[in-house]
């Protein structure tokens, strides 16, 4: 086992499965901007049955002090989903625009996230006048 839990065979199957699809002539799908938004893009992907590869990200233990870049996360996927991935990204940026817009607190006029339900500075609910 390493350092983050892996056995050595664990890191073999992985680089067999990068090796084997990128033989495969994978296609940048997405650079996902940190290593969480990939993983949330990687789970839609799956779900609607693309296979994912992962590369770059490795560096997000320096956030704050390395170049936004190098914590970017590209996501690969074979040629053949590009049509379905595009549709699961576009579907996914959709939701995130639909979200609710901010809101200025009525009692303290601090501003919100729009899907918070309560002011997270006074705690005053949204609707309060």
């Amino acid at each position: 086992m390493n350092k983050r839990g892996r056995s050595a065979n664990d890191l073999i199957l992985a680089r067999k499965k990068i090796e084997t699809m990128s033989d495969d002539k994978m296609i940048l799908a997405y650079r996902a901007p940190t290593s969480m938004d990939a993983a949330l893009l990687v789970q839609a992907l799956e779900a609607v049955g693309i296979t994912t590869v992962q590369s770059g990200g490795q560096a997000s233990g320096g956030f704050g002090e390395l170049p936004a870049d190098s914590l970017q996360v590209d996501i690969w996927i074979a040629p053949d989903k590009a049509e379905l991935a595009r549709k699961t990204i576009e579907d996914i940026q959709r939701q995130d625009k639909a979200q609710p817009p901010e809101w200025a607190c009525a009692k303290c006029g601090e501003s919100n996230d729009g899907e918070f339900e309560i002011c997270w500075s006074c705690q005053a609910p949204h609707d309060a006048a």
